[in-house]
């Protein structure tokens, strides 16, 4: 049985105002996350999947325009703005540079500290290093106290990305956005992180929206992945299932991107073609002008999202049929 919805995103469409027009950034994407989840949105570059990410948090650039859509938190639509007003401590996310996140001309116990007292409302100094050094040695950092008074370029990369996940969860939130905080990492150390997430994870009851580009990524980590192209969601389902059996020609392409020692190419395999252009998105299939399994319906009728098996959802034309 699974636990009570803690998220729920509802028909949302976002577009970016830019020279010229606009770029439908994100289409009719709608979701759910359970408490105590962790679900993964993954996508290429230019997926919308990061856009979806600062919508939840309340973070869009000005050039954003949220077109329609809800998104429930808690019960509460987050995109009204009585709600929008008020500050919101039980939502953080953890960006993937941590060096352009933290001020380098501020000690990070600085910005934490300040981060302390302006979300807990804490006054007491010593409280609040107090707080911070707790947090710093709950994300594994040694020496906290030697990080507490570093400067962002004192640190490593795994460290850097250690403190910022410190930040986020030092105001006790709910629900944690991880916008591809492995991608500037080297291998072991985003297995550190990784494993640290989960960690965290069971250990305050966390619900997390993971983003990354990376199905091998999303594996280690995602109770639930959902696949997104061309800012539409595209095909979702349990982590196991959709790995193994992946339905959606992108996600198949997604899948045989990734590197595996066991099997010898000639050359490491990708999906032909480029993202399509978000001013002027494709009339029928988003995906039709890459596709190898492309037919003439894909291209002039949008496939709905629908349930191919139980808790399989996608949205191709290639499984229509057999629904019917």
């Amino acid at each position: 049985m699974k636990n009570h919805s803690i998220l729920r995103v509802e028909d949302l469409s976002i577009d970016y105002i830019v020279l010229g027009g606009s770029l439908k950034a994100v289409r009719n994407v709608s979701f759910e996350i359970y408490e105590g989840e962790v679900v993964c949105l993954v996508g290429e570059s230019g997926s919308g999947k990061s856009t979806v990410g600062l919508a939840i948090a309340g973070a869009l650039p000005e050039n954003a325009i949220i077109r329609s859509g809800r998104i429930i938190f808690m019960g509460k639509n987050l995109l009204e703005a009585e709600t929008r007003n008020k500050k919101v401590n039980n939502i953080m996310i953890v960006f993937q540079d941590p060096a352009a996140t933290l001020n380098p001309l501020f000690k990070v116990g600085e910005v934490i500290s300040d981060v302390i007292k302006t979300h807990l409302q804490i006054k007491e100094r010593e409280k609040i290093k107090e707080k911070a050094l707790e947090m710093f040695r709950m994300v594994e950092l040694p020496d906290p106290t030697r990080i507490y008074n570093s400067y962002p370029h004192e640190l490593s990369g795994g460290m850097l990305q250690r403190v910022v996940i410190a930040i986020a969860l030092s105001t006790n939130p709910r629900m944690l956005i991880a916008d591809e905080p492995t991608t500037m990492l080297d291998v072991t150390l985003q297995a550190q992180i990784i494993d640290l997430l989960l960690s965290l994870k069971r250990k305050l009851g966390l619900s997390m929206l993971f983003i990354t580009h990376n199905l091998g990524v999303a594996s280690e980590i995602a109770d639930r992945i959902i696949v997104m192209y061309g800012g539409e969601l595209i095909e979702e389902a349990n982590s196991s299932e959709l790995i193994n059996n992946p339905l959606h020609p992108y996600t198949r392409g997604l899948m045989e991107c990734i590197p595996r020692t066991h099997i010898k190419y000639s050359k490491l395999k990708h999906i032909p073609g480029t993202i399509p252009d978000l001013a002027n998105p494709l009339k029928g299939c988003i995906f039709s002008d890459r596709c190898s399994e492309v037919m003439d319906v894909c291209r002039v009728v949008k496939p709905p999202i629908k349930e191919y098996s139980r808790n399989h959802k996608v949205a191709c034309h290639l499984y229509m049929e057999e629904k019917q």
